[in-house]
C-alpha cells in the first residue's frame, strides 16, 4: 500500500531528526578523534621532553661531579707534594744538624783525649775512662 502525503512527511521529518542526530554523533565523534589524536600527539612528546631535560639534568650532574673529583684529586696532589718537599727539607736540617751535633761531640771527646794524654797518668787512660768522660758531657 502506497503512503499517503501525511506518512511521507512524517518519514521526512523522521529522516531529517535522524540525519540532525547523526550529524550531531559524527560532531562529537570527530571532537573526541581530535582529543585522542592530540593527547597521543601531546603525551608521548612531553615523556620525551621530560625525559630529555632529566638526561640533560642527569649529564650535567655528572659532569659537576667529576670536575669536583678533579679539583679535589689535584688539590689533595698539591698538598701531597708539597708536604713531601716540606718533609724532605725538614729531614735534610734535622740530618745537617746531627752531623753537626756529632761532629762538635766528636771535637769535644778528642779534646778530653788529649787532654788526659798530657795529664797526670801520661797517655795511660784506658777506655772505660774515656767513654765516662765522653757520657758524662752528653
Amino acid at each position: 500500500m502506497p503512503m499517503t502525503y501525511d506518512e511521507m512527511e512524517q518519514e521526512i521529518r523522521s529522516l531529517r531528526e535522524e540525519l540532525r542526530t547523526n550529524a550531531a554523533i559524527l560532531a562529537e565523534t570527530r571532537r573526541s578523534e581530535d582529543r585522542l589524536f592530540r593527547i597521543f600527539l601531546i603525551v608521548p612528546g612531553l615523556a620525551v621532553a621530560i625525559l630529555g631535560a632529566l638526561l640533560a639534568y642527569t649529564i650535567n650532574v655528572q659532569s659537576n661531579f667529576v670536575n669536583k673529583m678533579d679539583a679535589a684529586r689535584s688539590s689533595l696532589d698539591q698538598q701531597h707534594t708539597t708536604d713531601l718537599a716540606t718533609q724532605r727539607n725538614e729531614f735534610a736540617t734535622l740530618k745537617k744538624d746531627l752531623w753537626k751535633e756529632n761532629d762538635n761531640r766528636l771535637a769535644e771527646f778528642r779534646q778530653e783525649i788529649e787532654k788526659a794524654k798530657d795529664g797526670p797518668t801520661g797517655g795511660t787512660l784506658r777506655y772505660d775512662a774515656i767513654a765516662h768522660i765522653s757520657f758524662a758531657n752528653r
